[in-house]
């Protein structure tokens, strides 16, 4: 990648096979144009593209989660549900303005939150005179959760309903993008993911209203006045033009990059169809990303030992998510489930699966999977 026409940058990873490198083109892409309208031309393509009411483009998913429990007004002592399954940074925000979390465990299908358990918790809290206000639920891996379920369940229980589709950027239930369902979702275009700005996130709401409040937070709420005044506690929370000409260059190829995605799933099906490994496929009437292509070991094997030789051998394959209420962080907060989550840690394993990956690279990760169950 080549900035502002100097020598190109040169992303050296840690493992020969890192398992979800940027695949920002070649070395002649350029920002050099980003100026002072990339960011409200990236959400206005945003809105064209995809038919999103009011997205907002931010710094970052946890940026974005953050704003949207401040626009939905979740706050101190207000409980919220999460999954147990998913990266700290769904549940991060919460702690941040002081609401509880109530953490729930998963579903078998899809890794992520079981409605079944969700609609338990909401009872046995509302039994207690402590109805949850909200939930918020996420896509992991590009995995579409049940979101129809947790649409019915807002509406019976008077609930907001949060996405974090941070994982799922690109991912579809029916015709509707993950993201899209709730009162609020977010996307995330970390380094990390399909599309990538090297940081960034969108906050996703139905109102135009709620989109100039949250531009307004972003950008330590500065009241409209010609010199800075603040009436509140706001944050630095805007994206960077720079992300945002990235972002929407590679946007711009959206149904290619997405096919390229699920193409590397079907690879590893073909390759990996002789081994003892699990994949994890989109559930019906879903059509996912496949941002991490996830597998499940055989029953009584251990993650750490396939992970352990794998990245012995240069290729980055990771865990699962480690299961939030085994965490100090969380241990105090209540969890309402079964092991489901614990049992996806102890056998889940996550393959490379950059855009990008070579025909080559991809045979050499199923050779070396192969060596490790003596194929």
């Amino acid at each position: 990648m080549r900035i502002f026409g100097q020598k190109p940058v040169v992303l050296k990873p840690e493992f020969d096979i890192p398992l979800h490198a940027p695949c920002l083109g070649n070395d002649n892409v350029t920002v050099r144009q980003a100026g002072r309208h990339g960011v409200r031309a990236l959400e206005k393509f945003w809105q064209s593209r995809f038919g999103l009411p009011a997205p907002v483009a931010l710094q970052s998913g946890t940026a974005a989660l953050h704003l949207a429990l401040r626009i939905l007004g979740i706050a101190v002592g207000d409980r919220v549900l999460v999954p147990v399954h998913t990266y700290v940074a769904t549940v991060a925000p919460l702690l941040y303005e002081r609401a509880v979390p109530v953490l729930v465990d998963s579903e078998p299908e899809t890794l992520n939150m079981s409605p079944r358990y969700a609609e338990e918790a909401i009872q046995r809290l509302t039994s207690r005179g402590q109805k949850p206000k909200a939930m918020i639920v996420a896509h992991l891996y590009g995995m579409a959760a049940r979101i129809e379920d947790f649409v019915r369940l807002a509406e019976t229980y008077d609930m907001v309903l949060i996405e974090d589709a941070a994982e799922s950027v690109g991912t579809s239930v029916g015709e509707q993008l993950t993201g899209s369902f709730g009162q609020a979702g977010i996307w995330s275009f970390n380094i990390n993911k399909i599309f990538s700005g090297l940081g960034g996130g969108a906050l996703l709401v139905q109102k135009e209203t709620q989109a100039v409040r949250a531009r307004k937070l972003a950008t330590h709420a500065r009241e409209d006045k010609p010199y800075f005044y603040h009436k509140e506690t706001g944050y630095n929370y805007q994206m960077h033009p720079v992300a945002a000409r990235l972002i929407h260059a590679q946007m711009q190829e959206f149904d290619r990059i997405i096919a390229r995605k699920r193409n590397l799933h079907e690879t590893y099906r073909r390759l990996l169809r002789d081994l003892p490994l699990m994949p994890i496929d989109e559930r019906p009437g879903s059509r996912s990303n496949y941002w991490l292509n996830a597998f499940l070991l055989p029953e009584g094997m251990h993650s750490k030992d396939f992970v352990g030789f794998m990245q012995a051998n240069g290729i980055e394959v990771r865990h699962f998510w480690f299961p939030l209420h085994r965490m100090e962080l969380f241990g105090k907060y209540e969890y309402v489930g079964g092991n489901e989550a614990e049992k996806f840690f102890n056998r889940g394993v996550l393959f490379p699966s950059s855009p990008c990956l070579t025909a080559a690279r991809i045979e050499r990760i199923a050779d070396t999977a192969r060596r490790f169950f003596g194929a």
